[in-house]
């Protein structure tokens, strides 16, 4: 799984355009942060994020359950990263409390085994994140309804989809755990209104135009999209 990662994200017009999506809502997250700060992903897989924050001058911290998944990491991010890809589990994260300015994790909730699995990760990233420091968590939402089609392109072949054992949340539980930490929500935004499938079967030409109704649905209904993503603010 681990060498067959990048396949779908990086080897499609679709797959480039998701990629370019959810790297720019981390982009926004983390506006106007120094190069200096101390940033984590949790789940950071082979670092195809970690890899667009250290090509803008950050030097994040990356962790993922699989070693095979870091292997590939490091050796994506080039010479002295190993010693920032620690092996660890989202539920108790193997970190000080208030070690970092800046935490966050991108399609990783809905893998996991239950939402209360998914809502101690978030208690403990919040945990490990600074006074006065920012989180960044997407995930499913309840309210979104199976959208998608059971075959989807991958590499130069078809992979089958199933969604339905997907980890959802509820918004309104999410915003209960943030304030019992004592924190507040800055802002919630949703993507892929029509889900991600149709960026991998539709043709390149018509890419723009899912892109533009994707990203107007995503202003006006953002937990009937696909992907939420929440922007935590600690006091």
């Amino acid at each position: 799984m681990a060498a067959d990662y990048d396949k779908h994200r990086f080897d499609t017009s679709g797959g480039r355009k998701v990629n370019q999506v959810e790297v720019d809502m981390l982009l926004r997250a983390i506006d106007g942060l120094p190069k200096d700060v101390n940033l984590l992903e949790a789940g950071c897989g082979t670092g195809r994020f970690l890899k667009t924050l250290a090509d803008l001058g950050y030097a994040p911290t990356g962790m993922d359950p699989s070693n095979d998944m870091l292997e590939i990491c490091a050796r994506k991010l080039g010479e002295g990263s190993r010693e920032r890809l620690v092996q660890g589990e989202g539920e108790k994260l193997p970190f000080e409390d208030g070690q970092f300015e800046f935490t966050y994790s991108i399609r990783v909730l809905n893998q996991v085994e239950s939402p209360a699995y998914a809502m101690a990760f978030i208690k403990e990233l919040i945990r490990v994140t600074g006074e006065g420091s920012r989180v960044l968590v997407e995930y499913m939402d309840v309210c979104r309804k199976k959208i998608a089609l059971n075959r989807f392109r991958h590499g130069g072949g078809w992979a089958e989809n199933d969604n339905s054992g997907d980890t959802r949340l509820d918004a309104e539980e999410i915003k209960k755990l943030v304030e019992a930490e004592g924190c507040k929500v800055v802002w919630i935004r949703g993507a892929f209104f029509s889900g991600m499938t149709p960026y991998y079967v539709l043709p390149k030409i018509l890419l723009p135009v899912l892109g533009l109704f994707d990203s107007v649905a995503a202003k006006l209904l953002p937990r009937f999209c696909s992907r939420v993503y929440f922007l935590i603010q600690k006091p």
